[in-house]
């Protein structure tokens, strides 16, 4: 049997464990994969940028690590899955709590992602339903006070079913917002619509100074 080359394909081949598996007749480990190593990045938090205190929900790692490093209060729901079977109802409750205290929570479901990059479009289109009636809906009804809210539903990127992959694509974006005014134009939430509304294009940061205008 030739000898691993590299120093990392050494160690794990003649690894204990390794060892162990192959006696074991089992499959063994053959490489080791750092997904996106890098450096904390010097990253101001949300107060200094926006001079608001927030909150982040989310069952990604990754969202809930951006949220750290922007000195957001990372809060866990019991039952957020990041998939369909999530649970929407007690993630609106969780941001409704959390806005007693906050003055921003940003709100992050996965499920709709995740079944577009499967390429299931009964479960997008079951996903798309439940964070309508189940999250949106629960939280205005748990909030209650409309004429106090402030809020944008949005994207964070597309991911068509026929390609089930993220596009460059500009996503649709809608306010409920004492400060925007309302289109009045019967324009739906949808990528052909959207660019058609008065907001226009925005870029950058532009969602964030929209949402905290006055």
């Amino acid at each position: 049997m030739p000898r691993p080359t590299s120093k990392i394909a050494r160690m794990i081949k003649y690894h204990p464990v390794n060892r162990a598996r192959r006696e074991r007749g089992e499959k063994p480990a053959n490489m080791i994969w750092f997904w996106s190593p890098g450096r904390k990045p010097d990253m101001p938090s949300f107060q200094e940028c926006y001079g608001k205190s927030g909150a982040i929900i989310s069952a990604v790692d990754v969202i809930k690590g951006i949220g750290v490093l922007g000195d957001l209060e990372v809060i866990d729901v019991e039952g957020a899955t990041g998939y369909v079977d999530t649970n929407y109802e007690g993630i609106a409750r969780a941001a409704v709590r959390a806005l007693e205290h906050h003055d921003f929570v940003y709100l992050h479901v996965e499920a709709i992602d995740e079944v577009s990059h499967a390429g299931n479009l009964d479960l997008k289109l079951q996903a798309i339903e439940d964070f309508d009636k189940r999250l949106i809906a629960t939280f205005l009804k748990e909030f209650g006070k409309r004429e106090e809210l402030a809020c944008a539903v949005l994207p964070d990127h597309p991911v068509p079913i026929a390609l089930r992959k993220h596009t460059r694509t500009p996503v649709p974006v809608m306010f409920i917002h004492p400060g925007v005014p309302a289109d009045g134009s019967g324009l739906l939430y949808n990528e052909i619509d959207a660019p058609k509304g008065s907001i226009g294009q925005l870029e950058g940061d532009g969602v964030m100074r929209t949402l905290f205008r006055k």
